[in-house]
C-alpha cells in the first residue's frame, strides 16, 4: 500500500481547495491510495478551510474522483469509512486518533 501524509499551506479555503485538488491528482499519478491531510491551525481559520476541504471531498466523492474521506469525528463516531480503514490498514490505525491542539486531519481513500 502507498501512503503520503502532507500538511496543508494554504492560508485561504480557496486556496486550500486548489491545494487539495492538486495533491489528489498527484497522487493518483503516484498510484497512492490513501492519504492523510494535516490541517494546522497557524494563524488561520481551520474551521473554515476545513469546511471548504470537506465540501470539495463531498464533491468529488458523488463524481467517483475519491472512493472515500474520513475526519478526526469519523472515527470518534467509528462511521463506516472510519471502521473500513481501522480493518484495512491494521498497522497504521493502532492506539489513539487524536491530533496534536489546533491540527485537523482527513484521511482520503483514492
Amino acid at each position: 500500500m502507498k501512503y503520503k501524509e502532507l500538511s496543508l499551506r494554504a492560508n485561504t479555503p480557496e486556496a486550500a481547495v486548489t491545494e487539495i485538488m492538486y495533491e489528489i491528482a498527484a497522487s493518483r499519478a503516484d498510484v497512492i491510495e490513501l492519504i492523510r491531510l494535516d490541517i494546522s491551525q497557524e494563524g488561520r481559520d481551520v474551521g473554515k478551510i476545513l469546511s471548504s476541504a470537506i465540501k470539495l471531498l463531498k464533491n468529488m466523492k458523488q463524481r467517483g474522483s475519491i472512493q472515500f474521506f474520513a475526519t478526526e469525528d469519523s472515527f470518534k463516531r467509528s462511521s463506516t469509512e472510519a471502521v473500513f480503514l481501522q480493518n484495512k490498514y491494521p498497522d497504521m490505525f493502532i492506539g489513539n486518533f487524536s491530533a496534536p491542539d489546533g491540527v485537523k486531519f482527513i484521511y482520503i481513500k483514492l
